[in-house]
């Protein structure tokens, strides 16, 4: 796989040695997305209920995502988002199955949005997932990533079954993408 760069940033596949920035990137990115007064959801909420993804137990979890992404033939696609000061600022994984393709995780801060790394990153995603449906899982109240989804095709599912609390605050609606036929992808 081919190493892509912005001006700024680079998005080539996942590494060992990216696992903690990994980690650093995902809680800096929930702290800037997901405050919510409404639920009650602030900064301290949020590093009380995931810091952990920064943390040790976080970092074993990912490393072994990270080199299973590594191995021949994979299921999985890890791509991290890096500045040019080499930090990491984002990243993607996807796991395919045999009939279908789930996001796992997209994040970006804010320093590396906007710009149009995250179509980049849906665009490797889409490739990888082929035809297969993919699902994705997204704060019920994240209109960016809502419509940052759609304009991919993924439509929202309708439905409690569909719904469910993350963290016991967090609303979190499902959006699929539907298959697509060979010849379309």
């Amino acid at each position: 796989m081919t190493h892509i760069t912005t001006e700024e940033f680079t998005v080539s596949p996942a590494t060992e040695a990216d696992v903690e920035g990994i980690g650093e990137a995902q809680l800096e990115s929930w702290v800037q997305t997901y405050p919510n007064a409404e639920l009650g959801i602030d900064e301290e909420w949020i590093r009380d209920q995931v810091g952990f993804l920064a943390e040790k137990r976080g970092n074993d979890f990912r490393r072994k995502t990270v080199q299973a992404s590594q191995q021949p033939g994979s299921n999985q696609l890890y791509l991290v988002v890096k500045n040019q000061q080499n930090r990491v600022r984002g990243f993607l994984h996807i796991t395919r199955e045999v009939d279908h393709a789930t996001f796992d995780a997209i994040y970006l801060t804010q320093e590396a949005q906007g710009i149009g790394i995250a179509d980049e990153l849906m665009g490797r995603a889409l490739d990888f997932a082929g035809h297969l449906p993919m699902t994705v899982e997204v704060a019920d109240y994240n209109d960016r990533a809502i419509r940052f989804y759609e304009k991919y095709g993924f439509e929202k599912q309708i439905g409690d079954a569909k719904k469910h609390l993350h963290r016991d605050k967090i609303p979190i609606m499902v959006m699929k993408r539907p298959a697509k036929e060979k010849n379309e992808v």
